[in-house]
């Protein structure tokens, strides 16, 4: 998993690339991800870094959101 952080208070939070992501879900694509971003209310991504450019999902939001729509 990687580690990163934009601001002092998220230094306990674990950040995942696309790659964790997929791997954690099991997705073989991206753009799965990102459809389900549109349609099933999957997290954004939150934007690190001066630039922003590079994005990480927060891991307990992925969590969280796995759970909750495998209760469905």
């Amino acid at each position: 998993m990687t580690k990163s952080h934009s601001k002092l208070e998220d230094y306990n939070h674990i950040y995942m690339t696309m790659d964790d992501v997929m791997g954690y879900l099991r997705v073989k694509s991206s753009s799965t991800i990102y459809r389900w971003m549109e349609s099933r209310g999957f997290p954004k991504p939150i934007p690190m870094g001066e630039s922003g450019w590079t994005k990480r999902w927060d891991m307990a939001e992925v969590a969280e959101w796995g759970a909750n729509s495998r209760s469905k």
